[in-house]
């Protein structure tokens, strides 16, 4: 039985989870809808842009076509057209130039749609937007000048590092609030993924690209020539409404795509198939859960009714202790106090380590003492000795000149025999001043070897009565300890 319960218990090489005994070839349906979904979001892109008239042009087409600016960089390209970064001269601004395919161009229907909705997405004035400067036709090309942030989207940033529940809490909020504003101006996004919203170097978040946003209130015709067959938007992030019936959906479905987006930003994964809670992944608690599932509910009157209500239930649920601190909190740390045969143990023992070090200081502090000594006899002694040679060279230069030289005038012979007499009293001047700094020196040694004495025994009686009250201490510790052992074992 136990090789059969084995068999029955395989596990996908990919995400770890239990697949069924009946699956065939031991598929996991978890992976294969994820990688279905991630096929139909490539396979969206790579057919629209290969249709005629839907790639993206090149960096010389942009500056032939738009002469009034200096094209930088291709910063991006989807179904919906090519953005790239380009610098005003007159303004010396950097911004953002979308620039949809020449195929839509050539859509009438759509070229007065565009002009609607771009005016639309120009009256959207809001922090987390990102502003449309202007929009336009240029070269056959129909644009819009958006502004440009300079930063990196969300997508990019899960990928540098795993995103904390904190983070999640803090930019969700800002997205809301941004939705909220469009919904209230009539503006729908329908295309809500982490590669559209933006993070710029403030850390403000800001939400980009309505290329296939949808006016409220108006009927969309166009779409089926703009994409053939292909639905607006991105499979992962999409509300189950907008799959079946793109042009019948209102704002709940933008709720439902951040509903996908907070998840991802939770666990690191989308949302598919039977998943588990948030709080099964990371540190959030059960109202975080109650918050993701009922923003993708499959029936949109079972989600949040606005962005706004997105916003204060996620603005909530960061206000509640998160499940790991809160054990934490509950069960703080006591601090260790120490008994009385451990202050004993350390007040003995520092009184003997006291002891033993004062003669040690004492003692190199009279051999720091000698040295000077003898560094002040050296310098005494190399002082003199100039001072007797000298006096030895003035002595022969006069005995020379009384006994050697008669044709020396008799004022010259007096000079030298005067200055001998002057060297001769500075030798004995300089005898007597070194032996008053060797008497003054000794003095002063016996004056500090005596205070140094009297603080030696200070110190070691002081030692000595912290040593005994440490040893009593310590005889109280042992007897209390005893008494309880002796308490503890006497029967009841």
């Amino acid at each position: 039985m136990d090789e059969n319960k084995q068999e029955d218990q395989r596990h996908c090489a990919e995400c770890g989870a239990e697949i069924a005994s009946d699956a065939p070839e031991g598929i996991c349906p978890r992976c294969v809808l994820q990688g279905a979904a991630d096929d139909v979001e490539r396979e969206t892109v790579a057919q629209t842009a290969t249709l005629p008239g839907m790639e993206p042009p090149t960096v010389e087409e942009i500056t032939a076509a738009f002469p009034q600016f200096e094209v930088l960089e291709l910063i991006g390209s989807g179904g919906m057209g090519a953005v790239f970064k380009v610098r005003q001269p007159r303004l010396d601004r950097v911004v953002a130039l979308k620039v949809l395919p020449r195929r839509l161009a050539e859509e009438a229907q759509f070229v007065g749609r565009f002009h609607r909705e771009a005016r639309a997405l120009a009256k959207l004035n809001h922090p987390n937007i990102v502003a449309v400067h202007d929009f336009g036709e240029s070269g056959g090309f129909p644009y819009l000048l958006m502004e440009y942030v300079d930063g990196a989207n969300l997508r990019e940033a899960m990928r540098a590092g795993k995103c904390t529940p904190e983070e999640a809490f803090a930019v969700v909020p800002e997205i809301c609030a941004a939705l909220q504003y469009a919904h209230d101006e009539g503006v729908l996004h329908r295309d809500i993924k982490p590669e559209n919203l933006l993070l710029d170097t403030r850390g403000r978040v800001k939400i980009a690209d309505f290329g296939i946003a949808k006016l409220v209130g108006e009927e969309i015709g166009v779409e089926p020539q703009l994409t053939g067959s292909l639905v607006p938007g991105t499979p992962q992030y999409m509300a189950p409404e907008q799959l079946e019936r793109t042009s019948d959906v209102d704002h709940r479905a933008d709720i439902y795509s951040l509903g996908v987006v907070f998840y991802e930003m939770l666990t690191g994964e989308l949302p598919i198939g039977r998943f588990a809670a948030p709080s099964e992944k990371t540190g959030v608690g059960g109202t975080v859960d109650d918050i993701v599932f009922r923003s993708l509910s499959k029936e949109p009157d079972q989600r949040q009714q606005s962005a706004g209500d997105f916003k204060t239930q996620v603005e909530g649920a960061a206000g509640e202790p998160m499940p790991s601190t809160s054990a934490a909190k509950s069960t703080p740390k006591r601090p260790r106090r120490l008994g009385k045969i451990a202050v004993g143990s350390i007040l003995l023992g520092g009184s003997m380590l006291l002891f033993l070090m004062v003669p040690i200081v004492v003692q190199l502090s009279q051999a720091q003492f000698k040295q000077r000594t003898l560094d002040l006899r050296q310098e005494m002694d190399e002082e003199m000795r100039a001072a007797r040679a000298e006096e030895a060279k003035l002595k022969i230069r006069a005995v020379t000149a009384w006994n050697g030289r008669s044709e020396i005038p008799e004022m010259e012979r007096l000079r030298y025999t005067e200055a001998h007499t002057e060297s001769l009293a500075h030798v004995r001047a300089l005898e007597e001043e070194h032996q008053a700094k060797l008497r003054n020196r000794e003095q002063s040694r016996r004056t500090t070897m005596m205070t140094a004495s009297l603080i030696i025994v200070g110190i070691w009686i002081l030692c000595g009565a912290v040593a005994i009250a440490g040893i009593a201490l310590m005889v109280s510790g042992w007897r209390a300890r005893r008494a309880a052992r002796l308490s503890n074992s006497k029967p009841e």
